[in-house]
């Protein structure tokens, strides 16, 4: 008794070669992915609150660690004698000093101070008023 005939050829037999026609292959199905998960969308808002919350604390432990005692309230007088005016100036307000400068005659070469008082080396609070003599040539 002859086999069965193998049900995966066509009984139909190709032209050109004599040999049978392979049925057609039925299509696999093709599996649909899972629809991707989006992921949520970042909290804008709550991220900002919590970096401005953050920022809020260093701002206050910054604030905490100030040294507040400022400069010192009292500082000692330069001796400017000799100085031009200008540079002698200069120098008494960034120390903190109030400036009064007093043109007079004396021995010295012009628009350079020759007195001042109170005298140098004296200790005084910083806004004082510091008086100094300045030769005007005569």
């Amino acid at each position: 008794m002859p086999l069965p005939a193998n049900r995966s050829y066509e009984d139909t037999v190709d032209d050109d070669f004599g040999w049978p026609v392979p049925l057609a292959v039925p299509p696999r199905p093709v599996r649909a992915r899972p629809p991707r998960r989006r992921s949520r969308p970042t909290p804008w808002p709550a991220v900002l609150a919590i970096l401005g919350v953050a920022l809020a604390l260093a701002a206050g432990v910054w604030y905490a660690r100030l040294d507040r005692s400022g400069p010192p309230r009292t500082v000692a007088v330069p001796r400017v004698v000799g100085m031009q005016e200008t540079a002698a100036v200069n120098r008494l307000r960034r120390l903190g000093f109030g400036v009064r400068a007093v043109l007079r005659s004396g021995n010295a070469r012009p628009g350079r101070v020759f007195a001042q008082r109170p005298s140098p080396q004296t200790t005084l609070e910083r806004g004082t008023t510091v008086t100094i003599d300045v030769a005007n040539g005569k």
